[in-house]
């Protein structure tokens, strides 16, 4: 097992496989851990290494007392980066991770990058008088703080609409509800500072900044409408979307073989 420690004092977990000049780092999403990338995407590691971690909070990384925000998870994911004395990559974002992205091209820029996949996500949660492509479209500031008041002291009644609120196909169904099911065992603290986190921030100005070739990857059953997912890539410099049919937000796990085919698919076509 192999950790770093941050320069916050932090030890998250991380793994390396594969062989090849330029490195895939996966940053997973909210409740989730390095784990569903690897088991769904390993082949990826075919002429590539590759790198997946625990975020704070999540599998086998500390839990500390703070660092739940967006800008903090981005540092960490520059401290693994440097720990790891990367040059060429390609970041891989799911869901939580596509905002750790954002938030690392505010702080970092994108020196050493060569292409960015963003999956799953909005640049912006909530939706108002002037924005209706956030979460489920339709939902406000009122309909999201009532979900998130259920954390502190209904923290598994929180996980279980987040199962229902994210359902999938029939057959996906039991995998699902496992994944929620593992998932209220986190702090609940934690999560509640994450998602917050989540909601209060805007990167839709981030997207014009964005200049290497970058791939919206996303479910046409997703939380976020296919028109989110159109913005997104309209507005980086060098967009390519593809979505995948009958795949809710997680599409990496309903239907692993299409995911992995658009990302390797991407890879080849822009070098």
């Amino acid at each position: 097992m192999a950790f770093l420690t941050t320069d916050d004092g932090v030890k998250l977990y991380y793994e390396q496989f594969g062989r090849g000049e330029k490195t895939l780092i996966f940053v997973h999403g909210l409740m989730d851990t390095h784990a569903s990338f690897k088991e769904y995407c390993g082949s990826l590691g075919a002429g590539y290494s590759v790198v997946v971690y625990d975020q704070r909070a999540h599998g086998a990384s500390d839990t500390p007392d703070d660092g739940y925000t967006n800008a903090r998870l981005a540092k960490d994911l520059r401290n693994l980066i440097e720990h790891l004395e990367l040059r060429k990559m390609v970041l891989i974002g799911y869901s939580l991770g596509v905002h750790v992205i954002f938030d690392y091209i505010e702080q970092f820029g994108e020196a050493g990058i060569d292409q960015f996949i963003l999956s799953s996500m909005s640049p912006r949660l909530v939706n108002d008088e002037e924005w209706n492509l956030g979460l489920a479209t339709g939902v406000g500031y009122k309909e999201v703080l009532a979900m998130l008041g259920l954390i502190n002291g209904h923290f598994k009644e929180y996980c279980m609409q987040g199962a229902a609120l994210y359902a999938g196909p029939e057959e996906t169904r039991p995998r699902m509800n496992r994944f929620y099911e593992e998932g209220s065992g986190l702090n609940p603290s934690a999560m509640l500072r994450l998602n917050l986190g989540l909601v209060t921030v805007d990167y839709r100005p981030t997207l014009e900044k964005i200049t290497r070739p970058t791939l919206v990857l996303a479910g046409d059953a997703d939380i976020y409408a296919v028109a989110c997912h159109e913005h997104t890539r309209a507005r980086v410099k060098d967009g390519y979307i593809t979505i995948i049919p009958n795949g809710t937000h997680f599409a990496i796990m309903e239907y692993p073989e299409a995911y992995t085919n658009a990302i390797a698919e991407f890879l080849e076509k822009t070098g």
